[in-house]
């Protein structure tokens, strides 16, 4: 392959000038000038004649002996022959016409030259200086076009740079041309000068507003040279000559070069100058220009001067860009066939609607794009609304979509479609899902192979589905749209990227018409390696929540990828999320729970999270995954989560839960992670914090299944009945605890709770027992809880509270009341096991003691009998058959007729005779004896030594 000399690269440049530029000859006919046109001036022939000559010269010569010297002989011969132009004798008609014949002559000869050599004649100063002299001659069309396209040739090397073009006097120039350029070509090479002179000056900015096609100009960057430029051509004088020449764009390429300029001249002024651009005239003049914009070229650039206007905004509520006449000079949209016009008028779009809704801007502009800081005001998104938010608007998007095909369009575009509906009002917004909507939007992703597409593209399925109106026939939640964003997935590789990604496909999959898969859970979990942002995480564990468990939700990598996303999870709402996720992938897991989810890792996932859950949301759902992970084999979650960092974790979060559905939540995981061994759990968590978090969630225990719960957790905390236990717990915030959660008490799980957590509390000594739980607030509250214990469990676990509270050897008298007599008769139908008629018959036996005929008097009725007749079919063990004569025994030590009327029956002798048949210990023994003596059926001493306990001693 021959390598091309540097030579050879100029005159391919030269070549393509040659091509895509206009002859200076090809402008329709200006009658002043077309009457001069027939006399062609000798001195004219002459600068032809040397225009041919010189090129003919450069072109025979190696690039090396392109000197300084043919350079200055070129300059002398342009002065001398400047200098006969301008004599005295040529006046008028005469001059002008001399002018307009040189200067375009001379545009010729540049366009012949290469890179270097152009650069080499601009930098002599007498020829510039010979030029802008020409340039007060010219007062034709023609003239103008002449002058502007020899500066044009003369600056559009890459090493025209130090020539300091940028300079007031060559502004002036310009501007004072610009009153000539009333062609099309006229107008399109002064603007074109405008660009390469201030293109001279800030290569910064170029990068981002030039095409490869333009001949970019590699230069340095530096402060005096932009602030040269700043003052040249930022200024009110180049924005009224660009708008007065605007008029006069009729053809494509004009008006690609007059927009040009615009951004130019904005792009190198200064803010405050730059502020000057966003008026009603300018405005006016790029609608006029647009509807010249009839190629894609055209278009990007006149898309890209209404973005550069409104990008300079200074945020007036009443931007006199953002009107209904710009949102008809987007009909330009259906000209826009390429992706690079389709970035630029998508970016219009955006743009436009962004002056009027700052609020929305930082969330859907990044910072490399230069955010403009403005304020919201009803009545600027009103014009925006609008203006942009029609649907002509979504029709002219959905056209461009199918030339979106590289990344930076399709990025644009589906950012335009974001910023158009978020400035829209609902009414507006609506008309964005359609069919048309989704099928441009999956045409799009085909091409979003970047982050930053992936991120909009993204964005755009997202805003489109989530303006829905929430028809079941939704039709952008699609299969193909699922399809397009699992695609996609893999490209978001940033944060911000996998947070829309995650987002879209969530309120996708949600939607009944787009079903969610493997494939979905897949991508989520490529994606959650770059999930590294709260926010990032929080829509990717989001997304996983919405998924059904049908889909293994629950698989281990599920589970892999949430503990690292955990890490990242530093907010309330990102924890929220996360731990929602654990949650649900592990009751997904029913089967496996232990063995997948009652891990280390897990654990310290959650625990680590914990210090974020500041909210009531985020607590309920931490302990929710707690709770559900702890919820399979006891032994395995008792070694795994009933540990210190676990209890402390727990006893913080309580403060946040402000709610029964949190406290219900907190209060189980409690539950769930204190059920083994009774020695191990109260040294962990038979502690002041654990009891003042316990009696602090009683509060908001406001339900059933709350009070449930925290009676549950506090019941297991105070299994060991050890005396650390009992001084921690036999307290009065305690006592008055367990009453307020005995007030929500309506299920029979929720009074077996709460009635052992009374019995195992009120099991300590006895003297701190009678004053703490031996009161009548505890008394009323366990004969309301007798009204709902239904089951022989919840009679078992009421009576024994009943018990153990009375259970101290003096007279407890607040429970020798018919409310607790009738209790434990209502009780006592549902003793149909030997264990609860057992602790039945033991609260009838302690609340009976000391003899008190008042005692007898309220126990000692047919009710009570009744009741104990009843219960005795099922005291089949030592312990039932003493309780229940012990029973009998208090009711009938009085001599009350009465009572003997009641008890001294058959059935009552009948009930001591089988209560006799299961007794095992001497205790027993003699406490039915002593109820047979009683009831003075027969000799005490028959039954004594008819026991065989009593005849082997």
């Amino acid at each position: 392959m021959t390598r091309k000399t540097p030579r050879d690269a100029s005159e391919e440049r030269r070549s393509v000038r040659r091509r895509t530029e206009c002859s200076p000859t090809s402008t329709p006919p200006n009658p002043v000038i077309h009457r001069h046109r027939t006399q062609i001036p000798a001195l004219h022939q002459k600068v032809n004649d040397a225009a041919t000559s010189f090129a003919a010269s450069l072109r025979g010569l190696p690039q090396g002996l392109v000197s300084t010297a043919l350079v200055s002989t070129i300059a002398a011969f342009i002065n001398t022959t400047c200098a006969q132009l301008l004599r005295p004798q040529h006046h008028g008609m005469e001059l002008s016409t001399h002018a307009e014949q040189f200067s375009c002559a001379i545009a010729s000869l540049t366009t012949m030259f290469d890179d270097d050599t152009a650069a080499l004649l601009v930098r002599t100063t007498c020829t510039l200086d010979a030029i802008i002299a020409l340039s007060e001659y010219v007062t034709t069309a023609q003239g103008a076009l002449g002058v502007s396209r020899t500066l044009c040739n003369l600056t559009s090397g890459a090493s025209a740079s130090g020539a300091h073009l940028s300079r007031p006097l060559v502004r002036d120039t310009l501007v004072a041309m610009s009153r000539y350029a009333t062609t099309p070509d006229a107008v399109r090479w002064v603007s074109n000068a405008i660009c390469h002179l201030a293109n001279v000056s800030n290569s910064s900015a170029m990068a981002c507003l030039y095409t490869p096609s333009n001949a970019f100009v590699a230069v340095t960057r530096k402060d005096g040279v932009l602030s040269m430029a700043d003052t040249c051509f930022g200024s009110p004088i180049v924005r009224d000559a660009l708008v007065a020449m605007a008029q006069y764009a009729t053809t494509p390429d004009a008006a690609r070069w007059v927009t040009n300029a615009v951004c130019k001249a904005i792009d190198v002024a200064e803010k405050a100058v730059a502020l000057r651009f966003a008026t009603s005239a300018m405005r006016q003049a790029l609608v006029v220009v647009s509807r010249y914009a009839t190629t894609a070229d055209a278009a990007r650039w006149v898309a890209n001067a209404f973005y550069t206007v409104a990008h300079e905004s200074d945020g007036s509520p009443l931007n006199p860009v953002c009107a209904l006449s710009v949102q008809d000079a987007l009909v330009m949209s259906r000209y826009a066939t390429t992706p690079d016009a389709v970035r630029w008028v998508s970016n219009a779009i955006c743009h436009l609607a962004n002056v009027s809704n700052s609020s929305a801007m930082a969330c859907l502009y990044t910072p490399s794009n230069a955010i403009v800081a403005v304020t919201h005001k009803d009545d600027a998104r009103s014009m925006a609304d609008t203006s942009v938010g029609l649907p002509i608007v979504r029709d002219a998007l959905v056209a461009m979509a199918q030339y979106a095909t590289t990344p930076d369009a399709a990025r644009w575009v589906a950012n335009a479609v974001c910023k158009v509906i978020d400035v829209a009002g609902k009414a507006v917004a609506l008309c964005f899902p359609t069919s048309a909507m989704r099928q441009a939007l999956v045409v799009v992703s085909r091409y979003a192979t970047t982050a930053d597409a992936a991120r909009w593209v993204a964005n755009a399925f997202y805003t489109v589905a989530h303006e829905s109106d929430g028809s079941p026939l939704n039709p952008v939640c699609a299969l193909s749209v699922r399809d397009a964003l699992v695609a996609i997935a893999r490209c978001a590789m940033t944060p911000d990227g996998v947070r829309w990604v995650a987002n879209a496909l969530s309120i996708v999959t949600r939607s009944p018409g787009g079903q969610s898969s493997s494939s979905v859970r897949d991508a989520l979990i490529i994606m959650s390696e770059y999930a590294t942002t709260p926010d990032a995480a929080l829509w990717v564990s989001r997304a996983i929540c919405d998924m059904p468990p049908s889909y293994e939700a629950s698989t281990l990598t599920v589970r892999d990828a949430l503990v690292v996303m955990s890490q990242y999870a530093t907010t309330a709402d990102a924890t929220r999320w996360v731990a929602g996720a654990l949650s649900n992938a592990s009751c997904a897991d029913a089967s496996s729970v232990s063995e997948h989810f009652c891990t280390l890792p897990v654990r310290d996932a959650l625990v680590a999270m914990s210090r974020y859950a500041t909210t009531d949301d985020a607590a309920r759902c931490v302990t929710e995954a707690i709770c559900n992970v702890t919820r399979g084999d006891i032994t395995l979650a008792s070694e795994c989560f009933c540990v210190p960092t676990v209890r402390d974790a727990l006893v913080v979060m309580s403060q946040y839960t402000t709610t029964a559905d949190a406290t219900s939540w907190i209060a189980g995981a409690l539950h769930n992670v204190t059920r083994g061994d009774s020695s191990s759990v109260s040294e962990c968590f038979c502690t002041l914090s654990v009891r003042d978090a316990l009696v602090a969630m009683s509060r908001y225990a406001t339900n059933d299944d709350a009070a449930r719960w925290v009676a549950s957790a506090l019941c297991n905390v105070t299994q060991d009945n050890n005396s650390s236990a009992s001084e921690c717990f036999c307290v009065p915030t305690v006592r008055d605890a367990l009453v307020r959660l005995s007030q929500h008490a309506t299920t029979t799980d929720a009074v077996e709770s709460i009635a052992s957590a009374v019995a195992n509390c009120a099991s300590g000594d006895n003297t701190l027992l009678f004053h703490t739980f031996c009161t009548s607030i505890v008394r009323d509250a366990l004969v309301a809880l007798s009204r709902h214990a239904t089951t022989p469990d919840a009679a078992k676990w009421v009576s024994k509270a009943i018990a153990n509270v009375t259970s101290n050897h003096a007279s407890a008298k607040c429970f020798h009341t018919s409310t607790v007599r009738d209790a434990l008769v209502a009780m006592s139908q549902y003793a149909t096991t030997a264990d609860a008629t057992s602790w039945v018959a033991a609260a009838l036996n302690n609340v009976t003691r000391g003899g008190v005929s008042s005692v007898s008097e309220c126990f000692g009725t047919l009710i009570v009998r009744d009741a104990l007749v009843a219960m005795s079919r099922y005291a089949t063990t030592d312990n039932a058959a003493r309780w229940l004569a012990g029973a009998i025994f208090n009711m009938t030590r009085s001599n009350i007729t009465s009572v003997s009327k009641c008890f001294y029956t058959p059935a009552v002798r009948s009930l001591l005779d089988a209560l006799s048949r299961y007794a095992s210990t001497p205790d027993t023994v003699e406490m039915i004896a002593s109820a047979i003596y009683n009831v003075n059926l027969t000799d005490r001493r028959e039954i004594v030594f008819a026991h065989p306990l009593r005849a082997a001693h």
